[in-house]
Order: C-alpha cells, then sequence, then structure tokens
C-alpha cells in the first residue's frame, strides 16, 4: 500500500480507497491543480512485471473506457509505461450502499430510487455486451445528490465474454454469487447481476445482509457451504406491510431457479417505475431471511487438499453430497430419513459434507450425524412408532387421494363399466378446485407488443410483463403465446406473417397463492430489407412512416434491422409538394410528380427481404427541358467562416458554451482557447447543433433537413456528415443521403459540419 504524499505519475496520493485482488486504489488529487481530483486504481508492483496479469490490469479500462454511463464509473487515463502502472477514473465524492446499509432499513422511496439507478447502468451495460459480476453494496456509491455509481470491473466480462479474473482470485462476493454459481455450465453472467441487484434492494429495505458468511473453517469451506444453503433457500421477502408490487420484485430477482428469474434490467427499470409512488403499511424490520428445514453441515476428511489454483469460473463442488428429493421432505416433513452412509475419502478429495435433515416438532437436541463417533442409532422402538406414523399417513393420504378422485379404496377391474351413466352412487366435488397463475415473460426489450392466451382465452389482467390468469382449473393448459403488433388472433384465425407464435403445456398445482410461469421470449429476428422500384427514369424517393423522404439511389433502396411488421410508406417520383401525398390513388397528380401511400411487409424469417414495387413515370411539367441543370447547392460553412463571427459572439467560445451547457466537451476540438482555428479554409466539425444554430440565425437559419444537396462526394475538406434541422428540431443528414432527428443538441461531433440556408 502507497502511503499519502506518494506519487503515482501527475498524482499525489492523499489516502486509500480500498484494495483488490491486482491492485489497490487510491484518493489523489493533481500536484499541479490539487483541486482536481481522481480515484486512481495502481497495479501491485510484485504483479506488474507479469505480462499476463498487466494484460487483464490493461481489459478492465478497457472495458470501463467502452462505457459511457451517468450512472457507472468512467475511465479518464490509463499508464502502463511508467514504474507504477495506473487506471485514472472520476473521483466518486459519497458513500458505499454498504455504510447506507449498516445505518439500518432505507426508505422505500430511497430504496426504489436506487434501484432504478443501478438497474438503469445494469441495463445499458448488458446491451454493451459486459457483465459486472461482482455487484454488491461495497462496489455502489452514492454521492451527496443522491447520484447512484457503480465501480470496481475487476472481474467484469468484456463484449466477448473474455473474463480477466485470475485462477487464484475470488470469482465474485459469494454472499451476492446466485445458487448456480457453482456450476459453470448454467451459469448465466446477467442473471447474475440481477440476482445480486436483487439481493442489494432487499439489504436497503432490511438495514442488514441477507447472506452473512458463517464463522469456521476456512474462507472456502464458509463459502461453498453457504452457496449449497442458498440452493434450497427459498427467494428473498421483506415480510408484510411491504407493498406487494416490492416482494414480488425482490423474490422475482433473488428466486433460486434463473428460469424464473426475472430476464433483465429493463424488466426492473419497467417494475420500478411502476412501483413509485406506492404507500407503505406499518412495517417492522424483516426477519432473517429463514433456510428450509435442512442445512449442509461439514466434516473435514484424512487427507484433504485444498487446490491452490481453483477453475478460472468456478471452484469444483466438493464429493460426497448427500442429496435428499424433494419429494421425501414435502410428504413427510416430520419424519427423519436414515442418513446415507459417508462416502470413504478419496486422495485430493477437499471436503466429506453431511445432510442433516431437521424435522419440526421432534426431539429438542438434534441427533448427532451418522458419520461421528458420537452417533446414535435411532432405537427399534422408535424406528416401528414411526414407522406405523409413516403409514397411518400414507394410508390416510392415500384413501384421500382415492375419495378425492370419485373412486372407492377398491377399484373394480379396469375396463368395467358404469351399471348406469350418471348413476347417483358417483360422487362429483361441489367444486373444481383452482388457482390463480401468473405468467412472467422475459427476455423481451420493453416497449415489443406480446401477449398470450390459456387454453384460448386471454388474460384478465396485465401490468407490464406480468400476465394474470384468475381461477384457473387445476391440471394441464395449453399456453399460447406471440410476439408482435397484431398479432392477439382468436384461435383458428391465421395470424399476419410477421408474427413469432409458439404453445407449451402448462400444469395448476394445488394451492393457495398465485402460482408463478417464468416464460423467456425472444425478440423477432431483425432482417435487412431492400425495396426494389425497377424501370423508373425519373428520381425517386422514399418517405418510412414519419421520416423525411429518401432518395433512392438506382432502382433499390435498403434498409438495415428491421422488425417484422407492416410499415406505411410513401413512394415518390419526381418532386411533389405535401398537399399531392398520396395522389396516384386520385389520380390527380400535379405534373413532374406521382406520390403512392401503401404498406410494406417484413415477415419473420432470416436474411433480406426484398420488395418490388412499382410506381408509373410522372407527366412532364411544362417546359421542362432534358439536360437541364440542378439547382445550385449550398456551400458548407468554414472553420473561417465561423471564427470570424465569434469574434463577436463570445459566448460561443469553447469554454462559455461548455459551462452554459450548450457544447460537450468535444466542442473546438483543437481550437487555440481565443476562436484561432486549426485549419481556415477546411469545413467546420465539432460544433454542437446548438452553436451550429445560432451561426446560422443570421443566414436564413439552418438547411432543412430535405434541402439541396441530399447527398454529396466525400472528400476534398467537406465534412461527412452535417447539422440540419427539422421542423425546428435537431436533424443531420449524411453524404450518402442517410437522415436522422435522433440528434443529442449538445453533442459536438468530429465529422458534424455546418450548413444554412444561405
Amino acid at each position: 500500500m502507497l502511503s499519502p504524499g506518494s506519487p503515482i505519475d501527475i498524482w499525489v496520493v492523499e489516502r486509500a480507497l480500498g484494495q483488490g485482488g491486482m491492485g489497490s486504489v487510491y484518493r489523489c488529487y493533481n500536484r499541479d491543480a490539487p483541486r482536481i481530483l481522481a480515484a486512481v486504481k495502481v497495479l501491485d508492483a510484485g504483479m506488474s512485471r507479469i505480462q499476463s496479469v498487466k494484460a487483464r490490469f490493461v481489459r478492465e479500462a478497457e472495458i470501463l473506457f467502452t462505457l459511457n454511463h451517468r450512472h457507472i464509473v468512467k475511465v479518464r487515463n490509463v499508464r502502463m509505461e511508467g514504474e507504477l502502472p495506473y487506471i485514472e477514473m472520476e473521483f466518486i465524492n459519497g458513500e458505499s450502499l454498504e455504510a447506507r446499509i449498516n445505518q439500518g432499513p432505507c426508505p422505500l422511496p430511497e430504496a426504489l430510487n436506487l434501484l432504478g439507478q443501478a438497474a438503469d447502468a445494469l441495463a445499458y451495460m448488458h446491451r454493451m455486451g459486459v457483465r459486472h459480476r461482482d455487484l454488491k453494496p461495497s462496489n455502489i456509491l452514492v454521492e451527496g445528490d443522491g447520484t447512484l455509481k457503480i465501480v470496481d470491473f475487476g472481474i467484469a466480462a468484456d463484449l466477448q465474454g473474455e473474463a480477466i479474473t485470475r485462477t487464484d482470485e475470488a470469482f465474485g462476493s459469494v454472499s451476492y454469487a446466485p445458487p448456480e454459481w457453482v456450476d459453470p455450465k448454467t451459469l448465466d453472467p446477467v442473471k447474475w447481476d440481477l440476482y445480486a441487484l436483487g439481493v442489494v434492494f432487499y439489504e436497503l429495505v432490511a438495514g442488514r445482509m441477507a447472506f452473512p458468511m458463517a464463522s469456521g473453517g476456512s474462507h472456502r469451506q464458509q463459502a461453498m457451504r453457504l452457496m449449497m444453503q442458498k440452493q434450497s433457500h427459498p427467494p428473498l421477502d421483506p415480510g408484510e406491510g411491504y407493498p406487494e408490487g416490492v416482494r414480488a420484485l425482490i423474490r422475482d430477482l433473488t428466486t433460486s431457479s434463473p428460469a424464473e428469474r426475472l430476464g433483465s434490467a429493463d424488466l426492473v427499470m419497467e417494475r420500478v417505475r411502476a412501483l413509485r409512488g406506492v404507500e407503505m403499511g406499518p412495517v417492522t424490520a424483516p426477519a432473517a431471511p429463514a433456510m428450509r428445514s435442512h442445512e449442509v453441515t461439514w466434516y473435514e476428511g484424512a487427507g484433504e487438499t485444498l487446490t491452490a489454483e481453483p477453475s478460472a469460473e468456478t471452484p469444483n463442488l466438493p464429493t460426497g453430497v448427500a442429496a435428499t428429493p424433494n419429494l421425501a421432505l414435502n410428504a413427510a416433513p416430520n419424519l427423519t430419513p436414515v442418513a446415507a452412509p459417508e462416502p470413504t475419502p478419496t486422495a485430493g478429495a477437499t471436503l466429506a459434507p453431511s445432510l442433516t435433515i431437521h424435522s419440526d416438532g421432534l426431539a429438542e437436541t438434534p441427533a448427532a450425524p451418522a458419520s461421528t463417533p458420537d452417533a446414535v442409532a435411532p432405537t427399534t422402538s422408535s424406528r416401528a412408532v414411526l414407522g406405523v406414523v409413516a403409514l397411518c399417513l400414507l394410508a390416510v393420504l392415500g384413501l384421500g387421494a382415492a375419495l378425492w378422485s370419485g373412486a372407492g379404496p377398491f377399484e373394480r377391474p379396469a375396463g368395467e363399466a358404469d351399471a348406469a351413466e350418471g348413476s347417483a352412487d358417483v360422487l362429483t366435488p361441489p367444486d373444481v378446485p383452482r388457482r390463480p397463475l401468473e405468467l412472467v415473460v422475459t427476455g423481451l426489450p420493453s416497449g415489443t407488443p406480446f401477449g398470450a392466451r390459456l387454453d384460448g382465452l386471454a388474460p384478465d389482467a396485465q401490468d407490464g410483463f406480468v400476465l394474470r390468469f384468475a381461477g384457473v382449473s387445476l391440471g394441464d393448459h395449453t399456453l399460447s403465446l406471440f410476439v408482435g403488433p397484431g398479432c392477439d388472433t382468436p384461435a383458428g384465425e391465421t395470424p399476419p406473417v410477421w408474427c413469432s407464435r409458439r404453445e407449451e403445456s402448462v400444469r395448476v398445482e394445488a394451492g393457495d397463492s398465485p402460482q408463478l410461469r417464468t416464460v423467456s421470449l425472444l425478440p423477432p429476428t431483425l432482417r435487412d430489407l431492400r425495396l426494389s422500384v425497377p424501370n423508373l427514369k425519373a428520381s425517386l424517393s422514399l418517405r418510412w412512416g414519419d421520416e423525411p423522404p429518401q432518395p433512392i439511389k438506382g432502382d433499390a433502396l435498403r434498409r438495415e434491422d428491421v422488425s417484422p411488421g407492416a410499415y406505411p410508406v410513401e413512394l415518390i417520383a419526381g418532386e411533389c409538394p405535401d398537399t399531392a401525398r398520396g395522389c396516384d390513388a386520385k389520380g390527380d397528380c400535379p405534373p413532374g410528380c406521382v406520390s403512392w401511400l401503401g404498406e410494406v411487409i417484413v415477415p419473420v424469417g432470416d436474411g433480406e427481404h426484398l420488395v418490388s414495387l412499382s410506381l408509373r413515370e410522372p407527366t412532364p411539367k411544362a417546359g421542362a427541358a432534358e439536360g437541364a441543370a440542378p439547382s445550385k447547392a449550398r456551400r458548407q460553412v468554414s472553420q473561417g467562416d465561423f471564427a470570424r463571427w465569434l469574434a463577436t459572439h463570445p459566448e460561443w467560445l469553447k469554454e462559455a458554451a461548455q459551462q452554459a451547457d450548450k457544447a460537450d466537451k468535444k466542442y473546438l476540438k483543437g481550437w487555440a482557447e481565443d476562436g484561432t482555428p486549426p485549419s481556415p479554409g477546411a469545413a467546420l466539425v465539432n460544433v454542437s447543433w446548438y452553436a451550429a444554430q445560432a451561426y446560422c440565425a443570421g443566414r436564413g437559419g439552418l438547411a432543412p433537413l430535405d434541402a439541396e444537396p441530399l447527398t454529396w462526394e466525400e472528400g476534398g475538406g467537406l465534412a461527412w456528415h452535417e447539422h440540419r434541422q427539422s421542423g425546428g428540431a435537431p436533424a443531420w443528414r449524411r453524404s450518402d443521403g442517410s437522415t436522422s432527428t435522433n440528434v443529442t443538441p449538445s453533442e459536438s461531433g468530429q465529422f458534424i459540419g455546418v450548413r444554412c440556408v444561405r
């Protein structure tokens, strides 16, 4: 560890913030500007000589550098050539959630706000292909204004899933790892992050840890003991008094089954938004999460060997686990099964576990494990009593089952018919037992149209991705699932070609609370679309939905990543005013113009989808001459033009515009502070849309999105993109004719030029 005052390149250590597997993190100040702070992660000196460790250290910086989100700590620099390799990150002035949890239960509105921020960061991270894999309260910081930041990506996985974990490092924090952590074949890093998020949220509500590490034994033994307990642990629940939506969200995040767990952070955000403003009832501190009726007790065997370098993915499971089927626990909860004999330890075996079943209401002092010398076998009389009780229970259960099914205990031979149909002897239950069914849909991005029918019936209620069917009879049912707009067609009707559908069976079991069923649906496969309009001499444009018309080069227009569905389009041959939209159907198109309105259908499938359309030639305009010269193209604004304007508009100099939030850090990149440009004759780039709008205000305004030129040649000092406006709103046009209105007005891209009306 470095001492306060130690130099790290241009930084000076103020104090240590924490220590990890590869290095330590320090709060530092800039030696030339002490008010500038940073969190500097230094690679330990002993490891900096190991190339593989240095590569992992750089990979952590690269992963963080790809992320740009308000709730994720930002990497500003990485230096590897010095004596102390380091990663420079923004300094977060706040406290960890760990400290916040230690203060006691967090008010529900505050906890939901923090959960929403963390889920927002996870959703962005997962879209970028990054999985954190070590989310815990100490890795989540909260600034004074309540802004949350996720830190420490030391064991994250990058876009290719490449782990950056040393083989002898802890693979995530066990208290926040999901039960499937012990089996790498079923380990989904996204579900891992979501499980950890649920545990953190529970701890915020409860004000204490959900799964503390028990003392006794080595760290590895403690970890494996906790993970085995999690295998059979029910979902976390803060208890009565909390809104049902909050309890359901925690349960859906911390269920031991990955298939039943929420599938994306987007779903968490949607559930949090629905819970904003919920009212709290009288609440007491949640009780400790109850383990089920069995626990794992560990005994060290002869010849124990703790492997120094476990698998990079997960430590090996200990041998000799005595498994007990759930059926035995459910059918006879008060019976003590005979313990399985302990296997003989083999060379290299790490642990020898013994599974002890605790019975409710039996002896106050539990029996010693069968594998210990002090174990006392049950007496013959006690075994006899238990055996009689078991037989009686089975007899009662069997008779009850027979009566419930309507058959007597002595069933007639198979195939023998009833004496008379509808005989009065036949007993039928007065009410068919029913149970609510809640269907949780995972895997779909927010906003994706979807639905389900149970035996052809629509759900009684829907809350986001949760569908509720009330009063479903026990037994097997057919569940029909569909994805796509307008795909909820009644049974027997053919759905549209853009719909994805599947059917599966659902068995509803007896019970009082709603039965939960989680299904994972895939979003529709995006397809490339090619629109072909052959044999047309006039210039051709296409309007897709409400977008501005886009010119078609040649006879085909290609659109990438189109979701299956039906899309309104307008084909325009020649030049048509807005008043002539759809004139082809009415036959009243003005000279030089044909406008056709219709739909383009993109069916479900893979690969490019080709749609061939036909359009008639427009009638020529009066006096039109072939080969007429096109209208003169407007010139892009040069850096010299903008520099002369800045002389009388200092509010748009670099520092002033950034302080006014009208420009980002790329604004006027390479320019001097006094407004001197690097290349006066070249096209103006690195300016925000706000600045372009201000410059063009006295020049007729920014060029409209559909103004000439619609395309231009790259090179010759021209910018590849340029700022435009669409109805006064930000937009851009690219040299190949592509356009967009998805523009952040303060953003200053490197290839964004400016073109005014005059």
